[in-house]
């Protein structure tokens, strides 16, 4: 049995709304009982919960003597056949429940047949061995509001809502990573790091590690960024983009071309999304490392210049390109064998437009 102790002395979960935070600290107090929707865009967080839970219900003593696997059953909603769903969900082992059921696709609930509604009801009422977890990207709120059957099975269950962080939360976030990689990354390197590339933490976490093979542990400030920047440490991503949102034509076309060796579409992809939306809500030119004052690098605008209008319709018309070819990737409209390609073309249909309009160098 794991060393979490037996189910049954949990509480029910079900009637309940926890921030992400709060989901956190819930599972550090006893191991998790019952069925979970875990709703938002914020997938790294997921996966740390689900890791979390798996510690939880092994306990220390079972780490300590090195059992980390916990057994992870998927299904998707919709597609897996609900009876394979809630036997898994409810058969034990010999000595206790030794699996997690992991479901995607939550906001497909109001298309299950009644009968299959009614079984998903009838298992959140009680307290299944094994901890479930449905999943999905939207939030708890927009889902509730898909249909009166989804928001009654939410108020059946323990909603955790896992919302994007913002920009403060996110650099606390980043300097928490980086202790754990032997980094003590100070305030203004964070808010740099973050600024440069959003919020996303799947990206950040990517980032920090890549930061802390190139630095060595020890304290990293702002300025080491700017250092490891000038000499390409960091790869060609962070100035690619710089120079896209910029107009700097032939440094753009290079730059993408030292990108695809070093990342994956959808992560460069997001970054020049945020670099595009933070320049559109700031409304001026300018994205570098440089702090506020200080000289751009070569080739690239100073900071502070509003943006006319023309800029940000090419922006504005960008940042769209760029939903677009997310989005018909994720759909399956384009092949995901071409996904850099695809992108490439988006971003030079750009810099075409730009050039037409006397706007790139």
């Amino acid at each position: 049995m794991p060393a979490g102790g037996v189910r049954g002395r949990g509480k029910p979960s079900g009637g309940r709304r926890l921030r992400w935070d709060e989901f956190f600290r819930s599972v550090e107090s006893g191991p998790p009982v019952g069925i979970y929707a875990f709703c938002g865009p914020e997938g790294f967080l997921k996966r740390e919960a689900l890791a979390a839970m798996k510690r939880a219900l092994l306990g220390d003593a079972s780490a300590a003597q090195g059992r980390e696997r916990y057994a992870v059953d998927s299904f998707r909603l919709g597609e897996s056949h609900v009876g394979d769903i809630l036997s898994a969900a409810s058969q034990a082992g010999l000595f206790g429940g030794d699996r997690m059921v992991w479901v995607e696709g939550l906001e497909r609930f109001g298309r299950l047949g009644q009968k299959e509604r009614e079984a998903w009801l009838q298992l959140a009422a009680g307290k299944p061995p094994n901890p479930v977890i449905l999943e999905s990207a939207q939030t708890s709120r927009e889902l509730a509001r898909r249909s009166k059957t989804l928001a009654a099975f939410l108020s059946a269950v323990t909603v955790v809502d896992f919302w994007q962080l913002f920009p403060q939360r996110a650099a606390t976030w980043v300097r928490k990573r980086g202790e754990r990689l032997g980094l003590r990354i100070a305030s203004d390197a964070a808010d740099l790091i973050v600024r440069q590339l959003g919020t996303d933490l799947l990206v950040l976490a990517a980032e920090i590690e890549k930061i802390a093979l190139l630095h060595g542990e020890g304290r990293l400030a702002a300025s080491d960024l700017r250092t490891l920047a000038r000499r390409g440490a960091l790869g060609s991503a962070w100035g690619c983009v710089e120079d896209i949102v910029a107009g700097n034509l032939a440094a753009s076309v290079d730059g993408l071309v030292g990108v695809r060796g070093e990342e994956s579409a959808f992560s460069f992809g997001w970054k020049l999304s945020h670099a595009l939306s933070r320049q559109l809500t700031e409304g001026r030119g300018g994205t570098g490392f440089g702090a506020p004052g200080a000289p751009s690098p070569p080739g690239r605008p100073r900071g502070g210049r509003p943006l006319s209008v023309a800029e940000k319709n090419l922006l504005g018309r960008l940042l769209w390109g760029c939903y677009q070819w997310e989005r018909r990737l994720k759909t399956g409209a384009w092949s995901g064998a071409h996904d850099f390609t695809a992108l490439d073309g988006t971003v030079l249909a750009h810099l075409e437009r730009a050039r037409s309009r006397g706007g790139t160098s």
